[in-house]
């Protein structure tokens, strides 16, 4: 699938900059490279993603290599431990549980094979982060929600590993809450993600920021992209970066935002 300029492709494009600049031209044969990506759960959208990496890897002359850990985090481990056993000179984790990687990455840095956290951090220093910056998505989700629905009760729905979304939403509506204007009279969370990493400069690409990241006691290298905010003003966005039809967008929708005209 072409993927079109979007959030994904943001990560995507941080994700690729860093292994075309960080590790192929540093390599004397590009074609000998092997990427292994251990992923937490291959499907829905992570298989746009796959499609992306492995189209883009292939153009470089590496070559691509994956496990599925179906949501499992000790089958996780024992995926790195198999991509690392099969020759990969760099592992891509996108993380079950990220704090259940450290051991498979204590390994990984003792075997000398540079590790990319993807969209999920891991709290340890090993891991190189791409993702969004997740504080500003809660920021973002604050103000949009703040500004249709200055006063009343929220309920706040977060995925899986969001407590750095829940602080920058919580920091956003600090003087909402204090005031009593808003009330968090619900949280919940759930499995699906409604919305979703010093780097040198040079990883650096306009709409990502390279440097560090702070979580908790851990300071962690990261190129983080700046994310974008779905509103009905710009469902579009959802539809150009093929999460989903028009068809099953649109379903059902009786005061049509502009994407389903």
């Amino acid at each position: 699938m072409m993927l079109k300029p979007s959030w994904t492709t943001l990560r995507l494009a941080a994700l690729l900059t860093l292994l075309a600049n960080a590790l192929l031209p540093s390599t004397a044969q590009p074609s000998k490279v092997t990427v292994g990506v251990s992923w937490g759960h291959l499907e829905g959208e992570w298989k746009i993603h796959e499609d992306a990496l492995r189209a883009r890897l292939g153009s470089l002359g590496a070559q691509y290599t994956r496990t599925d850990a179906k949501g499992s985090s000790a089958q996780q481990l024992r995926d790195m431990d198999a991509l690392a056993a099969k020759g990969a000179d760099v592992l891509i984790v996108v993380a079950a549980n990220p704090e259940a990687l450290r051991p498979g990455l204590a390994r990984a840095q003792a075997a000398g094979i540079p590790v990319v956290a993807y969209d999920r951090p891991v709290p340890d220093p090993a891991a190189f982060y791409v993702g969004f910056d997740e504080l500003e998505a809660g920021r973002m989700q604050a103000r949009a929600v703040y500004a249709v629905r200055p006063h009343g009760r929220y309920a706040l729905l977060l995925g899986p590993g969001a407590e750095r979304v829940r602080q920058g939403l919580l920091e956003r509506l600090e003087a909402a809450l204090k005031a009593g204007d808003v009330r968090v009279v619900a949280e919940r969370s759930v499995a699906v993600r409604l919305a979703r990493g010093a780097a040198p400069a040079a990883l650096a690409f306009e709409g990502a920021k390279a440097g560090p990241l702070t979580l908790g006691p851990v300071m962690l290298e990261a190129l983080l992209v700046r994310p974008v905010p779905v509103t009905p003003a710009n469902l579009d966005a959802v539809l150009r970066a093929g999460w989903v039809s028009k068809a099953a967008l649109c379903q059902g929708v009786r005061a049509a935002p502009p994407a389903c005209r």
